[in-house]
């Protein structure tokens, strides 16, 4: 009994001074595939144990990573542009070009359900000023008195008017590049003839609003060319500006300008 009590006080003394001097996992016995760690406490493994996975690193953006997978979304831009009448042979009012324009401002929606195609919808202000010569004197809108020194005459419009466009992307990766192409209408809710003129030194304002001369609804077709927010836009205008029983010529119906995107 004392030689199997020594033996086993001995193994545990062993144990403790083993632990104390701090024996490493090199200090193990090789049994075939099993190791045999002397620490505290006693642990036995075999090679093919694995105690831990090293955790997998992807590094994004590396040769070979997957594309994400394109979505669809939606977006509001305010679109802010200007533009200029195009003198063609279809434009029979006497305007001067250089002095004649519309203004636009107002808020595209976009939706842009596919890589390389959205559809746009938009609701604006439009304000249009064509600069006439020799109406006022033909009293064919508005008729002036003779003593009077026609300084200058305008045909005005205030529009509230709306456009529904398609766009296709033709270049999406960095700054897109795409065409635009649509139709759109406005409601003309104010429409006048304005002469500005002197008597006898005096300056004078005329303004002639006469329903039954200008029609009220306007509508024709819109394309462009786009790089990023700035947008190369013509407009030909289908319908007629004034009832052609009471006035038969008509500004030019093409229009050219540019458009900002926010």
């Amino acid at each position: 009994m004392k030689t199997i009590r020594f033996i086993l006080i001995s193994a545990v003394f062993a144990s403790i001074s083993l632990s104390g001097t701090g024996l490493s996992a090199q200090s193990v016995i090789n049994l075939g595939k099993t190791k045999v760690e002397l620490q505290s406490p006693l642990k036995i493994k075999k090679e093919d144990d694995r105690l831990y996975s090293e955790p997998q690193v992807i590094n994004y953006g590396e040769k070979g990573e997957k594309k994400k997978k394109w979505h669809k979304y939606e977006y509001t831009t305010m679109i802010v542009g200007f533009g200029f009448p195009i003198r063609t042979e279809q434009g029979t009012m006497p305007i001067f070009y250089g002095n004649s324009y519309y203004l636009d401002l107002g808020l595209r929606q976009i939706w842009r359900v596919a890589s390389h195609y959205s559809l746009t919808a938009s609701a604006k202000y439009t304000f249009y000023n064509y600069r006439t010569f020799g109406i006022t004197e033909s009293g064919k809108i508005i008729s002036i008195p003779e003593e009077y020194d026609i300084k200058k005459e305008f045909f005005r419009t205030d529009n509230l008017g709306a456009d529904l466009g398609n766009r296709i992307y033709l270049i999406t990766s960095g700054t897109d590049i795409f065409i635009d192409f649509g139709v759109y209408g406005e409601w003309a809710f104010s429409r006048r003839m304005k002469v500005k003129s002197t008597l006898n030194g005096n300056r004078q304002k005329d303004k002639m609003k006469d329903g039954n001369l200008f029609y009220p609804l306007q509508g024709g077709v819109y394309g462009g060319i786009g790089i990023g927010s700035f947008i190369i836009t013509g407009k030909y205008k289908l319908t007629n500006s004034f009832n052609h029983d009471r006035y038969a010529m008509e500004p030019d119906r093409l229009s050219l300008g540019v458009t900002l995107e926010f």
